[in-house]
């Protein structure tokens, strides 16, 4: 299992980031029969270049691509007049390697965090 947390792609250093990420790829790439979880706040949508490359790095795919999990609730993240997202941007993911599966996922609140977490309960089958 492993967390990351991307910056904004407006700012470039994402890329750089996935990039410094792939460079340890054999590193975290399970072996045959080991199931992978990559998780965290990816600050991209399910269906972005970023969260596409970080999973096949991990040889792990996104399953929880339409939680709106960020609302732009964080002081200056949205323009002037508007306080939050109706129904917030699916930002945070978690990416399962082939043969785990998810049973349930939710959002919950987190004190401090402009972001809802990620609660899943995940079926990893036995080697």
């Amino acid at each position: 299992v492993m967390s990351v947390h991307f910056d904004w792609p407006l700012i470039g250093a994402q890329a750089m980031q996935i990039d410094r990420f792939a460079r340890f790829a054999d590193d975290f790439r399970p072996a045959h029969g080991v199931h992978a979880a990559l998780v965290g706040d990816f600050n991209a949508a399910a269906w972005s270049r970023a969260v596409a490359r970080a999973g096949a790095v991990a040889g792990a795919a996104a399953v929880s691509g339409f939680n709106g999990t960020w609302r732009g609730a964080a002081p200056g993240a949205m323009p002037s007049g508007v306080s939050a997202l109706p129904f917030g941007a699916p930002l945070d993911h978690i990416l399962l390697s082939p043969g785990a599966r998810l049973r349930a996922i939710d959002t919950v609140p987190i004190a401090g965090s402009d972001h809802l977490a990620l609660r899943a309960t995940l079926f990893i089958p036995a080697p």
